[in-house]
């Protein structure tokens, strides 16, 4: 049987994480496939990206180039050097405007 192939929303809230960890106790039966957050907490976002595979990432608000640098930092440091997920964003910071 194949795993079902899953998407977590709002990963890196509490039920995100113990959903995270349900599918590390049952690698059998799940598949992440995306995970996506508000943006708050790129660090966590990007180690869940790395931990469970996913193929895409998505953030609400936050800046898209910080997650993918945090992604390879934690992609290198894992020995996973070539995993690179697609990165979807909402919200592009802008920069801030002089008064």
């Amino acid at each position: 049987m194949q795993p079902r192939r899953i998407v977590i929303l709002g990963s890196t809230g509490s039920i995100g994480t113990q959903a995270i960890d349900v599918v590390d106790g049952a690698p059998h039966l799940f598949e992440v496939v995306a995970l996506s957050a508000g943006g708050g907490n790129l660090q966590l976002l990007a180690s869940q990206a790395v931990h469970t595979g996913a193929a895409a990432v998505g953030i609400a608000a936050g800046d898209p180039r910080q997650l993918r640098d945090l992604i390879s930092e934690a992609a290198r440091l894992a020995g996973r050097q070539d995993y690179r997920p697609e990165i979807i964003a909402g919200r592009t910071p802008r920069p801030a405007s002089p008064h």
